[in-house]
């Protein structure tokens, strides 16, 4: 059996960040545990799409699909899209990612995503990415 999440997601840059998450369709705990294979799709509309500080979209909404598929063994793939602004090609970025993740007291996510831009491709690059965590305190 497979799992499927559909997720709808809000924000407003001027309140700070507001988000919604509700399933569109609900099955039963004994299916939702069955299967190894997780799909989760997602679609938010925010009011400015901020990477690291700097709006991509000029401060105008965009909106942002994604799908991401994972298994129980900690291997997941997905795909994130945005509308952005200047961009001298079509004015979107496409995100690819991989990564394999696990962890109970210590987590630990090791992965990497692919930044498109459709048109303009020197402006594509890959970052690996690696993060360790754990609870502290209550």
């Amino acid at each position: 059996m497979r799992k499927m999440i559909f997720k709808l997601a809000a924000s407003c840059v001027a309140l700070g960040s507001i988000a919604a998450a509700a399933p569109a369709f609900a099955q039963d705990a004994e299916e939702e545990a069955a299967g190894p294979i997780d799909i989760e799709v997602t679609v938010a509309a925010v009011s400015d799409y901020r990477f690291r500080g700097v709006s991509l979209s000029e401060k105008d909404p965009a909106f942002q699909p994604g799908i991401t598929v994972s298994h129980e063994s900690g291997l997941y793939v997905g795909a994130w899209a945005s509308n952005i602004a200047d961009n001298p090609g079509d004015d979107i970025e496409v995100d690819l990612f991989a990564g394999f993740s696990g962890g109970e007291e210590v987590t630990w996510d090791v992965g990497a995503t692919y930044y498109m831009y459709p048109g303009f491709s020197s402006a594509n690059y890959v970052e690996l990415i690696g993060k360790m965590g754990t609870t502290y305190g209550p």
